[in-house]
């Protein structure tokens, strides 16, 4: 749906110009209307899913565990026993998310920025690169819990090409990096965007877009970054000063190379380079003109003015001087004006658009992982459930999509294989080879026997994971 900008005053005011321009654009192609759509899909990459729906379940937790128990209101025995299966599961995935938070606690702690700790436990280089790649894969682990894909090199370098006017003139500076990596989560269709001829250099600009929901940035930042070498000797002085020399020499490596996770919200694409880790303030051509164009023609006609000035009277001279001095200076004023107007831009934007930093990153995202585990683990039991025997996954796909349709109005591509195999490993799901209700073989497009999948019943599956809790602890009396 287009929406075109309230008309300002501007917009009254070169009414008669976009006229012009639109009446050029019939004989001249320059001044032809034009349509920019800005992909992440493209064909150099194709979305996880067929149909770009979204894997997340935009729903909490306790509004699904209403709904799922609220046919049973009139049967306290049943409602009982299913809230009970609900919360030994989630219990259970908890613990295994804390196991997961810890050890991406220790293996972040050598490279965070934010860390305020003066004594860290000392490792050689060999360790260090084996807890940083240990880090970067179980935080791709999450990621992927959490639904989101890696966007790849080069759709990012496509996207950070994108010049859309009005957009902030910022240019990503990824060279200071070893290394960086983007996700995103959701992908939706930004409104259609209109601009007349005087806003877009003459032409009749329509844009399409999309909205990445989520965007985490994941890099590593050189050894030889000077903000991070600055850290490292100014730690390197305290630790001296406490005293403790063979710290100080560990934290010279110990502290040059620094990981960076990064969230944010609602990014578009035209947008996404702002959220690189370091960025380089481009100054608008325009805006350039403008300023210099100003600052030439001021400054020619004072150096003409002081020229014949001091050929008349020395008074006459330093007046003039100081006059020149200060056009001088009051352009500066207004480059550093128009610079601080488009940091300050630069600076609301990225203020509204962040959601954490570093390890409040990573503590982020494994929550909603460990939610995203928890939905999917027991709308695949109690789908699986409801539908009285063996089931093939598609079957039980299906049935939850309904599901989330029928309650929520929702439209979400539900990780049906990703669910079996929660249920798998906590041993409350049964297979075999699929069986059609004449007794033939079920097989699919290629000849392949497909599976077919049950449920433990509610009761057998509350000893299954009674069960699973005393496996969990090793000490039993």
């Amino acid at each position: 749906m287009s929406s075109e900008p309230r008309r300002s005053a501007s917009d009254v005011l070169f009414a008669p110009f976009d006229k012009f321009c639109r009446f050029l654009g019939r004989y001249f192609s320059y001044f032809k209307p034009t349509e920019l759509n800005y992909r992440l899909f493209d064909g150099d990459f194709t979305p996880p899913t067929s149909d770009r729906r979204e894997n997340f379940i935009p729903v909490r937790l306790p509004v699904i565990v209403a709904r799922l128990l609220a046919p049973y209101k009139s049967d306290a025995n049943e409602s009982r026993k299913r809230a009970e299966f609900i919360k030994l599961g989630s219990a259970r995935f908890h613990y295994d998310v804390l196991e997961l938070l810890d050890d991406l606690h220790e293996s972040f702690a050598p490279f965070d920025p934010d860390s305020d700790a003066l004594f860290e436990p000392e490792y050689g280089p060999a360790e260090r690169a084996e807890r940083r790649e240990r880090f970067a894969t179980r935080l791709k682990d999450a990621l992927t819990a959490s639904n989101y894909f890696e966007i790849p090199r080069s759709v990012v370098d496509r996207l950070l090409q994108i010049k859309l006017p009005g957009a902030l003139p910022v240019v990503a500076k990824y060279d200071d990096f070893l290394e960086y990596r983007i996700f995103a989560r959701g992908v939706v269709q930004e409104p259609t965007i209109v601009r007349p001829p005087h806003r877009a250099a003459g032409r009749s600009l329509t844009v399409r877009s999309e909205i990445l929901s989520r965007v985490c940035v994941f890099a590593r930042l050189k050894v030889r970054d000077k903000a991070v070498s600055k850290r490292a000797k100014l730690l390197r002085t305290r630790l001296l000063r406490k005293k403790s020399k063979a710290a100080a020499e560990s934290s010279e490596d110990g502290y040059t190379e620094f990981l960076v996770v990064k969230l944010f919200k609602n990014i578009s694409l035209e947008e996404l380079k702002m959220v690189a880790p370091k960025i380089k303030m481009k100054f608008p051509v325009f805006d350039g003109i403008k300023i210099g164009g100003t600052f030439v023609a001021g400054t020619s006609t004072s150096i003409v003015k002081i020229i014949v000035a001091g050929a008349l009277s020395f008074t006459a001279f330093l007046a003039l001087t100081a006059t020149f001095c200060f056009a001088m200076f009051k352009s500066f004023l207004g480059f550093i004006h128009r610079r601080t107007a488009y940091l300050q831009k630069y600076a609301d934007r990225l203020y509204f658009h962040s959601l954490a930093s570093n390890f409040s990153a990573v503590n982020m995202l494994i929550t909603g992982a460990e939610e995203q585990e928890i939905k999917e683990f027991i709308l695949g039991y109690f789908s699986a459930l409801s539908r009285g025997g063996w089931s093939t996954e598609r079957e039980i796909d299906e049935t939850v999509e309904r599901w989330l349709k029928e309650q929520f109005g929702l439209t979400v591509d539900f990780e049906s294989s990703d669910a079996l195999r929660k249920l798998r490993d906590k041993r409350l799901l049964e297979e075999r080879p699929g069986v059609g209700a004449d007794g033939a073989p079920l097989l699919d497009g290629a000849g392949n026997r497909i599976l077919q999948y049950r449920v433990l019943p509610l009761d057998a599956a509350l000893r299954a994971l009674d069960e699973d809790w005393d496996r969990f602890f090793e000490y039993n009396v």
